[in-house]
């Protein structure tokens, strides 16, 4: 009951973040202006406000999405957190150590609600290259046969 309602959140949260994302909301630049619109210009990225020469800017960008999604990510995933206590507590307690302290119920826990943050990850192509990409941009470049 507590996993499915962690896992509830988890699912909420991604929604709520690429809800924010995909609202395509921009904000100008400049500081006199902070005009918020969803409207873009066809020239490029200037301001749509009369007499301002800033430049709009997305509020939420990809990036800041796929980091969250990578920090909901981290947060139950064991093997990180025992490495990065480790490291952070140097000759405190080995990796080793504290994932045995951590009992059989807890890590089964953890498991699933890493396989649903990473689930939601998993989905976002951020700092993926498809294959296919290559091909149509460069197109079939071969070698010829000799």
């Amino acid at each position: 009951d507590c996993v499915s309602r962690l896992q509830t959140c988890i699912t909420a949260t991604v929604y709520k973040c690429s809800r924010q994302y995909g609202q395509g909301v921009v904000r100008c630049d400049d500081p006199t202006c902070h005009l918020e619109t969803r409207q873009l210009s066809v020239v490029g990225s200037p301001c749509l406000a009369r007499g301002c020469n800033g430049k709009m800017h997305p509020v939420y960008t990809d990036r800041e999405l796929y980091t969250q999604l990578k920090y909901l990510s981290s947060l139950f995933d064991v093997e990180h957190a025992c490495k990065q206590q480790e490291r952070i507590n140097k000759g405190a307690a080995s990796a080793r150590e504290l994932r045995k302290n951590i009992s059989r119920y807890d890590k089964e826990a953890y498991s699933i609600l890493l396989q649903e943050a990473g689930h939601h990850l998993g989905m976002c192509g951020y700092d993926k290259v498809e294959p296919d990409f290559f091909q149509a941009l460069f197109g079939s470049i071969g070698l010829a046969k000799q």
